[in-house]
């Protein structure tokens, strides 16, 4: 026999040593199972004991080194690259789902607003807090720089929840307004 070849015991094929996993127990250092065996085992194993592979995957993942492994590379250029990847690709594959998200979220902002805006307000009033989204509008066409009103005091805060009123409003640039969150 060639010690180039070997046969697998599962599908009696002989081929190249090369697609034989390597396994330092066994007498040439090879698996006496080839890959493509291997990796049908493996799958078939998963698909029938799903919950206890999740289950070990999951207790796996957990493991102090690994968690420390993952914080360390989640500060990585590879990390950043890999991550903006996922992301344009579940956008693609999810558009519909995020639009729909999307405009909940924008639904539900217009309507923190709206309950957050006292009763007791004047037309005045109300003509204050429409010129100041008509300002950022403005300086957004001005500067060519995104403009927000941002709310001094944020509507849904940790501590404390501003009301939809002109004193509680300002115009700052878009990336001050996002950078600052919801504090």
């Amino acid at each position: 026999m060639n010690t180039s070849e070997k046969t697998c015991f599962k599908c009696l094929s002989t081929k190249p040593m090369s697609e034989f996993y390597k396994h330092k127990m066994m007498a040439d250092g090879r698996l006496n199972k080839c890959k493509s065996c291997a990796k049908f085992d493996v799958k078939q194993h998963r698909a029938t004991n799903l919950e206890r592979v999740q289950e070990y995957d999951r207790s796996r993942g957990m493991l102090p080194h690994r968690v420390a492994a993952r914080q360390e590379y989640a500060k990585t250029e590879a990390f950043r690259v890999s991550a903006r990847k996922s992301s344009k690709q579940y956008s693609a594959k999810n558009k519909e789902k995020r639009r729909t998200i999307k405009l909940v979220c924008q639904r539900s902002r217009e309507a923190g607003k709206i309950s957050r805006t006292p009763a007791w307000l004047n037309e005045e009033d109300k003509a204050l807090i429409k010129t100041k989204y008509a300002e950022a509008r403005w300086m957004t066409m001005r500067t060519g720089i995104k403009h927000h009103v941002d709310h001094i005091v944020p509507l849904l805060g940790k501590a404390v929840c501003g009301l939809h009123v002109p004193w509680n409003l300002r115009v700052i640039p878009a990336r001050e307004n996002i950078k600052k969150g919801n504090k």
